[in-house]
């Protein structure tokens, strides 16, 4: 692993052996690909390919960066200084950091940033740090980008340590019911039946005595109940990944620093282009449920035009 800068303020810890107990299968393969290929480039032809290439929503680097401009202004370049740490969750091949860094300098002229990260691919993370260890991106320079590590597992990186965090896009739990296991599908039959259990979940009333099973089926043979059962479990596990990918962020953000959240995806039953979300509402829960040090009435959500949301909160201050 590349060593963190010699510098007064970096933040020193060790990456842990890269996660080899999770399916590689179940990565976007559109976004794995081609960073498989990144690693054996240079630092400058990964840049280029960055600035070339798409970005997992069909997004070009500049059409990227004229959607994230106002957002990035405004949640972003006001809490960073020259020398400033920065960490993203889920960081990819760096291409939202490097993309962060250009934003930030023309806004406010800082630059000398100390990026962090973590990918739970290895291919993503190494091609982030030949990005950062040998073009330096805006001036951007590499403190540590983990590889294989989990964002809901941030245990070797110590409480309280960036200036601001942030991920650019929690993902989702694809298959949070297990169908995959259960019945032996692949990726189009198993979302098909989460979208089955949609259409059913849609046509449940809560309020009417026409759900209660009398049949002589016997008990639970209501498809409409048994999806409304089924969504109300899917979402509480959606959700619980969520919060532990979030209790992270929090949790190694500086007292008083910027957490912040992009591209929040909406629950799959209300937003079927997505593999399942959250709603806004989640959020004021998770605070109290799992007694996140975020400052009262810092929590502000901005809409996306593609459907998803954004969120920036504040941790507590000392």
């Amino acid at each position: 692993h590349p060593e963190v800068l010699n510098d007064e303020h970096a933040i020193s810890y060790t990456c842990p052996d890269p996660r080899t107990d999770f399916d590689q299968n179940k990565l976007d393969t559109e976004y794995v690909q081609p960073s498989q290929e990144l690693t054996w480039k240079s630092g400058a032809e990964i840049w280029n390919y960055l600035q070339d290439s798409p970005d997992r929503w069909k997004r070009s680097y500049q059409q990227a960066r004229h959607i994230l401009f106002d957002w990035k202004s405004r949640e972003f370049a006001p809490h960073l200084h020259n020398g400033s740490s920065i960490y993203e969750s889920a960081c990819g091949t760096g291409r939202n950091l490097a993309l962060t860094l250009d934003i930030v300098r023309q806004v406010s002229g800082v630059t000398d940033l100390v990026v962090y990260g973590n990918d739970l691919s290895q291919e993503n993370a190494v091609a982030a740090q030949i990005l950062f260890r040998q073009v330096h991106p805006f001036q951007g320079n590499l403190g540590r980008i983990c590889p294989g590590v989990s964002s809901t597992n941030l245990s070797h990186i110590p409480s309280d340590a960036f200036d601001l965090v942030y991920t650019s896009y929690i993902t989702p739990l694809s298959d949070p019911l297990n169908f995959h296991y259960k019945n032996g599908g692949n990726e189009t039959e198993i979302h098909s039946e989460y979208k089955s259990l949609c259409r059913y979940y849609g046509r449940f009333d809560k309020n009417s005595s026409s759900n209660e099973d009398n049949s002589s089926h016997g008990k639970g043979t209501n498809p409409s109940k048994r999806a409304f059962d089924e969504v109300q479990k899917m979402q509480a596990i959606q959700e619980e990944w969520y919060a532990a990918w979030t209790s992270e962020l929090i949790r190694i953000a500086r007292p008083g620093a910027p957490v912040l959240v992009e591209e929040i995806s909406l629950p799959l039953c209300e937003v079927s282009h997505d593999f399942g979300g959250v709603s806004q509402d989640f959020w004021e829960r998770a605070v109290r449920r799992y007694s996140w040090k975020v400052e009262k009435d810092s929590m502000h959500f901005t809409q996306a035009a593609n459907g998803h949301y954004f969120l920036s909160m504040k941790k507590q201050d000392e």
